[in-house]
């Protein structure tokens, strides 16, 4: 059975392709991995659709961060999925996880609730 690999793109002001999200998914081995983006720019209810594809084999949740509104989203989301899917190792990635921008951001509480797993540039990989 394939593990479920949900990538989210945050809800934003502006409309590009997520062609970052793209670029992940398609380098995940599709024997392995069932691929599912998830855009929050354009689903009414983007936390149903994450929770439908969870429903099968789930492994990893990521999503592609930037600063503004679409941190908030990204942020309310993980949230969520880390309530409702424990097991599920969730990562960021994008223009702005990095280590000093989520330490002036948030402090190191966030990380030790529990609530990112991994973020850009870190070691541990799900391929």
């Amino acid at each position: 059975m394939k593990y479920t690999v949900v990538l989210y793109n945050p809800d934003a002001v502006f409309y590009t392709m997520p062609l970052a999200l793209i670029a992940i998914g398609s380098y995940l081995d599709s024997q392995k991995y069932n691929v599912i983006i998830v855009d929050g720019r354009l689903e009414k209810n983007p936390i149903e659709k994450i929770r439908e594809a969870f429903q099968s084999n789930p492994i990893c949740f990521a999503t592609t961060v930037l600063t503004g509104s679409p941190i908030k989203d990204a942020l309310n989301i993980t949230r969520y999925v880390k309530a409702a899917f424990p097991e599920v190792t969730t990562v960021w990635g994008g223009w702005h996880p990095s280590p000093q921008v989520r330490a002036a951001r948030w402090p190191s509480s966030q990380r030790q609730r529990g609530l990112f797993d991994t973020q850009q540039g870190s070691q541990r990989a799900v391929a």
